[in-house]
């Protein structure tokens, strides 16, 4: 990775300095890692409603029409 950050602070012709370049790079991949970590809540939180859905729906407490209808929407934040 080195090889690539040096490429692209020397093909910038002065505009990245390799300080500045890994400094956004870092900030980047934290942001990253946050929504990252918010969406894979999300999913887990999800896909445990859908199973308690579903298990209802076996048991003859819901209808299937509560599966189909599921808000499976992600929200990035």
């Amino acid at each position: 990775m080195p090889e690539m950050l040096n490429a692209i602070v020397a093909s910038s012709s002065g505009v990245y300095k390799l300080l500045t370049l890994v400094s956004e790079i870092l900030s980047n991949v934290t942001s990253w890692k946050e929504a990252s970590g918010n969406i894979l809540g999300q999913i887990k939180y999800k896909t445990e409603q859908l199973n308690a859905i579903k298990v209802e729906v076996i048991a003859g407490e819901k209808n299937v029409m509560d599966i189909v209808n599921f808000n499976a929407d992600i929200n990035i934040h």
